[in-house]
Parts: C-alpha cells; sequence; structure tokens
C-alpha cells in the first residue's frame, strides 16, 4: 500500500514497502540508499542501471548548461566536468616574444586543451661592422633556426616555460664582428619540445673576403630547419648589391645595405620579421667606419 507522507519528519531509517509520495520540497540527508530499479522523476528524468534518460530538461553542469553543440568534457581528478567547444583544428594563437616567460595552458571554462602546436625562431645575428679599406662591405648576420613539434597535454602540467632568443647586436663601427641571436625554446613537463638557435654574428671586413654569419641550427622538434647563412663580405664593385645581405628565417628576413647607391658608404640594414640577420656595414669610397645592421628577435607560437 502506498505511503502518503505530509507534514511528517522522519528520524534514523524508514523502510518503505511500495510506494512514497512527497510533496514539493524534500530535504535528504548526506546518504541515501534507493534499492528499487529505477528513479522517476515527474516525466523528465529517469535514472537506472541501464541508462540515464533526460527527455526536456537542461543539463547544468560546473555551473551552467553550455550553448548549443558543446559537448560536457571531462577533468579528470583535477576538476568538475564542464562544457566546451569541440574544436575542428587549431583555431587559436599566441605569439610570444618577450625573452623569456612562463605562458599558461590555454584553456576554455576550466578545460584545458588537448594539444599545442609549438613554432620556436631563434634570433638573427647582428651584421658585422666594416673596416676602413676603401669599399668595404662586412659580412651579414645568420638568420635563426626553426623548430616545430606538437605538446600532448599532461594532468596537473599547466604551465610552459617559453624562452624567446634575443636578437644579435650590430657590429660596431671599429670593425667588431656582430653579435649572434639567442636561442629560442619551449620546455614542457621537464622535456625540451623545440629549440630554435640563434644566428651567428657577420664578420668584418676581411680582403679576401669572409664567408658570413652561420644560420642557426633547430634541434628536439618533429621539424627542424636552419636558418639562412649571411652573405660574405668583399669589395667587387659588381656583387656589392649582394654583399653583406643579412641571412633569413623562415619568418625573418636579411636585407643588404644601400651598397653601390651612396659613395660616402652607410651602416647595415636592420633585419625585419622574426629571425632574419642584420647585414653589414659598407665604409664606400670614404674612410670612415660603419657598423652594421642588428638582426631581429625570436619568436615562440602557440597554437591550439
Amino acid at each position: 500500500m502506498a505511503n502518503l507522507l505530509s507534514g511528517t519528519r522522519i528520524y534514523g531509517t524508514a523502510n518503505v514497502d511500495s510506494q512514497i509520495y512527497v510533496g514539493a520540497n524534500v530535504n535528504v540527508g548526506a546518504n541515501v540508499s534507493i534499492g528499487t530499479a529505477s528513479i522517476s522523476i515527474g516525466t523528465q528524468f529517469i535514472a537506472n542501471t541501464t541508462r540515464l534518460t533526460i527527455s526536456t530538461t537542461p543539463l547544468s553542469a560546473n555551473g551552467g548548461t553550455g550553448t548549443s553543440g558543446q559537448v560536457l568534457v571531462s577533468n579528470g581528478s583535477i576538476g568538475s566536468p564542464a562544457w566546451a567547444t569541440l574544436g575542428s583544428g587549431f583555431s587559436n594563437m599566441t605569439v610570444v616574444s618577450a625573452t623569456n616567460a612562463t605562458q599558461a595552458w590555454p584553456s576554455t571554462n576550466s578545460v584545458y586543451a588537448l594539444r599545442i602546436k609549438a613554432t620556436v625562431i631563434g634570433g638573427g645575428g647582428g651584421g658585422g661592422g666594416s673596416t676602413i679599406a676603401t669599399g668595404a662591405i662586412a659580412a651579414g648576420g645568420g638568420g635563426g633556426g626553426l623548430s616545430v613539434d606538437f605538446i600532448d597535454f599532461v594532468s596537473g602540467q599547466t604551465t610552459l616555460n617559453v624562452t624567446v632568443g634575443a636578437a644579435g647586436a650590430a657590429g660596431a663601427t671599429t670593425g667588431v664582428v656582430g653579435g649572434s641571436g639567442g636561442a629560442s625554446s619551449v620546455v614542457y613537463n621537464a622535456v625540451t619540445v623545440a629549440t630554435g638557435n640563434g644566428g651567428a654574428g657577420g664578420t668584418a671586413f676581411a680582403a679576401a673576403g669572409v664567408l658570413g654569419g652561420a644560420g642557426g641550427t633547430a634541434t628536439t622538434g618533429t621539424l627542424n630547419i636552419s636558418g639562412s647563412r649571411g652573405y660574405p663580405g668583399g669589395t667587387s664593385a659588381a656583387l656589392s648589391p649582394f654583399l653583406g645581405c643579412g641571412g633569413n628565417s623562415p619568418l625573418g628576413f636579411g636585407y643588404g645595405g644601400p651598397h653601390g647607391q651612396t659613395a660616402a658608404g652607410a651602416v647595415g640594414q636592420a633585419a625585419s620579421g622574426y629571425g632574419g640577420g642584420g647585414a653589414g656595414g659598407y665604409t664606400g669610397s670614404g674612410v670612415t667606419l660603419r657598423s652594421g645592421g642588428a638582426g631581429t628577435i625570436g619568436v615562440v607560437i602557440l597554437e591550439y
């Protein structure tokens, strides 16, 4: 026979053999055991040993019902499930150009991205400074190396250590070699996943000509590409538009100085983009030494 409870308070344990009808408000203690095969609440919610059925009632999780098209994603042992938009590939990008930075693993509504694509490029080398020799053009700096890798999320590991390679300094006017660019890298869960080394600085002019700064190498990534070497120095009038050009990286360019366009000579052009090598200085027909051009800083790009 059914039991009808109206205005009744039950303490301790209550055993109900058949059915129990309860009004609008029900307060239940910490532990409830229900031995029936299923629980029915109106016509909207049914749970049993086979399935959970929800008809027209919205499902709320982690403080909200989400938006149309979102899916409920588990946060494992570190948090409640939450609604997230089902990804269709990488749709967000973070460009890190600070020299050193701790980057938080990207998340939406407390749900962490499953994978990140990391692209790193080392800094470009600076161009060398020219010497007093008439028509001297110093060598260009090398371009930074590029490394690309994919990083899978590890539960509990929510930060990446990012290093962006510094730009190589321009060689001074006293015939000084350009500075080398710094290395860029991404470290996650104590593993260096991608490293792009900086390009070497361009040398000062030598009478017999000298190679430009070597391009930076790349390691530890799935794809690794070295930057291009800077162009050599020299005095050849026929080659002057090409001598001393800075090396390129996949996202940066080195340029030649305006060689032959000015008799008095000119400083080397600075590079552009990320990881480009600076150009060498050009003395011209005079005796004034010229500084090289600076390389450009490296970069770390995170896509998710």
